[in-house]
């Protein structure tokens, strides 16, 4: 499939590496908070990228393709394909979110469709923060690395702050080790069916076709059944255990070097 091209409507300086653009593609209208789109800069590539609201992808500045996607300007063109995948499901009660790094892009997008929730944000430092103004309508605590802005630490450290099984459903994106620590710590207290993660995989199609995103071991494709999925779906999966690079190759996290 081809990418549809679509003019950059807006673009909003959320930091020194971090910009929204904001769309003019009227048919992403109704689209999910954990849903992506697979943009293509030219010169550059084409990436999985995450919406962080209906029409707008937020993009740190980080490769070849995010870096030559911080270089364009309001009213030139991008090509885009989707949106695809598995969103969030939105359910009655109070929330938890908790989001890690780039991870508030669709966590921040989920915010502004709820009423009642508690977000965890974490970042390495204050000025890597952003996207906070859309969590305005809860509760939020912040954990930054160096601590130079609320709590000094990793965003789950921010778990010992709340009581996770006071909440109906609990939602996280970011980092692989940030995934499984949520995904082990659900399972202690037995509320796997309440988590519903964003996983991030190295994508090539962006349909199912490829199968460069397949978890092991299931077999699941991040950009077909996920990239949202329950917790119990991928609790016995790779994450925060290894990941893939474009050649299909295991890379460690830890140096762990064990088959699961």
């Amino acid at each position: 499939m081809l990418p549809k091209m679509v003019e950059i409507k807006e673009i909003i300086e959320e930091s020194r590496d971090v910009k929204t653009f904001v769309l003019d593609a009227p048919w992403l209208r109704g689209s999910l908070p954990g849903q992506f789109l697979m943009v293509w800069v030219p010169d550059a590539g084409e990436r999985p990228m995450s919406l962080s609201s209906e029409n707008s992808i937020s993009v740190k500045r980080v490769g070849r393709v995010s870096s030559k996607l911080h270089e364009l300007e309001e009213g030139e063109l991008i090509g885009i394909r989707g949106p695809y995948g598995r969103g969030f499901e939105i359910t009655e009660g109070q929330s938890l979110l908790i989001s890690g790094g780039m991870g508030v892009a669709p966590i921040s997008f989920l915010a502004e469709k709820l009423d009642d929730f508690v977000a965890l944000v974490g970042a390495r430092t204050g000025d890597e923060l952003v996207l906070l103004r859309k969590f305005s309508r809860g509760e939020i605590l912040i954990s930054t690395e160096d601590g130079s802005e609320g709590r000094r630490g990793v965003v789950t450290d921010l778990l010992e702050e709340v009581d996770p099984r006071d909440f109906s459903s609990i939602y996280a994106c970011g980092p692989d080790g940030m995934l499984r620590r949520v995904l082990d710590l659900a399972k202690e207290l037995n509320i796997l069916e309440r988590l519903q993660l964003s996983v991030e995989r190295y994508f090539k199609c962006g349909i199912g076709v490829c199968g460069s995103c397949v978890l092991d071991p299931s077999g699941v494709r991040v950009c077909k059944e996920g990239p949202v999925f329950r917790g119990n779906e991928v609790f016995e999966s790779e994450i925060g255990r290894y990941r893939r690079d474009a050649s299909g190759r295991r890379i460690w996290y830890g140096g762990d070097s064990k088959g699961i």
